[in-house]
């Protein structure tokens, strides 16, 4: 059972999520959820969250940089969605060889590629779908 203090959940209209969403540096936070309507993430964009152990990605990304994940050490999974904040339905899991096809724009899917074959032996990458 994960702790409502250990979670942030952005809003869902959140277009961008960069450093200046999280200004104080936050230990207590272990989950993040990005909502659907995001399509930017900005560089070095959690290093405030630095025990992060899991990330909400939404499968409607287009910018990801290649900063974003600096820093976070504890990082065990990153879930792709295509869900809405507070989404309380049942879901499905795919475990995805790759990312290609799951983001709109090349240059994401080959970033993440490269960022799971870095960090596959830690890192879960799993697929998380509403429908």
């Amino acid at each position: 059972m994960i702790n409502k203090n250990e979670i942030i959940e952005l809003p869902d209209g959140t277009m961008k999520v960069s450093f200046e969403d999280f200004p104080e540096l936050n230990k207590d936070v272990n989950y993040l959820f990005i909502p659907k309507s995001c399509y930017w993430i900005s560089e070095y964009a959690f290093r405030n969250l630095p025990n992060l152990k899991g990330i909400w990605l939404p499968e409607t990304l287009t910018v990801l940089n290649r900063t974003a994940f600096s820093g976070l050490d504890n990082l065990e999974y990153i879930l792709v969605h295509n869900m809405q904040t507070n989404y309380k339905g049942g879901q499905g899991y795919i475990y995805p060889d790759n990312f290609n096809g799951l983001f709109a724009t090349h240059e994401v899917s080959t970033f993440l590629n490269q960022f799971y074959r870095n960090y596959h032996r830690k890192l879960n990458i799993i697929s998380v779908r509403k429908d």
